[in-house]
């Protein structure tokens, strides 16, 4: 399920590039492994070149641990809401 909607995303971001920035939601996602954190990678990978920002919303504390240990907490806010991410990614 989640590679089928992986590349949804994908492709929304190929054909239209006016999309700059993203909000991921783990509100349903107790644990993850590499393939989430590959299909984050490939969404970054279209907004960086835009300028765009990126946030994750409410990231379990394990998930939070993954993603110090892969360093992604070092490329985009880590926050406990969507409202909060949404207002990160707005934010300059």
């Amino acid at each position: 399920v989640v590679m089928s909607q992986l590349a949804e995303v994908l492709h929304e971001l190929d054909d239209d590039p006016t999309y700059k920035h993203a909000v991921v939601d783990f509100t349903a996602v107790d644990y993850f492994g590499s393939s989430l954190l590959e299909s984050l990678r490939q969404i970054w990978t279209r907004l960086q070149p835009r300028g765009g920002r990126m946030a994750l919303a409410t990231v379990a504390p394990i998930g939070r641990e993954i993603l110090g240990v892969v360093k992604f907490d070092q490329l985009w806010p880590l926050v406990d809401s969507i409202d909060a991410a949404l207002v990160s990614v707005r934010a300059g």
